[in-house]
């Protein structure tokens, strides 16, 4: 021991021990932080995924009006509109529409 006190124990216990504490909180407050930052950015990301998904569904009708010409769609909805109305005389005009395809087709 020398002549003022501070001896090996003395270092440690009232230096180096607090110090390796408060290194210690440093890295979990830090560690704490970046698992909440990633837990919302995954959630943004999710929420934008899905805002993005519904987008693109709802655009694929304009799309489609694009690209697929008129009188194709006009067949498509009288032939939807055929098979909804319940008359056999419209089912009966509408079963000789059919087209070869869909006569290989059962029901």
């Amino acid at each position: 021991m020398d002549g003022s006190g501070i001896t090996l124990e003395w270092w440690i216990r009232f230096i180096e021990l607090p110090i390796l504490a408060g290194l210690f909180k440093l890295m979990w407050d830090i560690k704490k932080d970046l698992i909440a930052r990633i837990e919302r950015i995954e959630l943004r990301h999710a929420e934008t995924t899905a805002e993005l998904r519904a987008e693109i569904a709802s655009f694929k009708p304009e799309v489609a009006r694009g690209y697929v010409p008129i009188q194709m769609m006009r067949e498509l909805d009288r032939r939807m509109s055929m098979q909804l109305i319940p008359n056999p005389i419209d089912q009966n005009r509408c079963a000789q529409s059919r087209s070869p395809m869909d006569m290989m087709r059962p029901g």
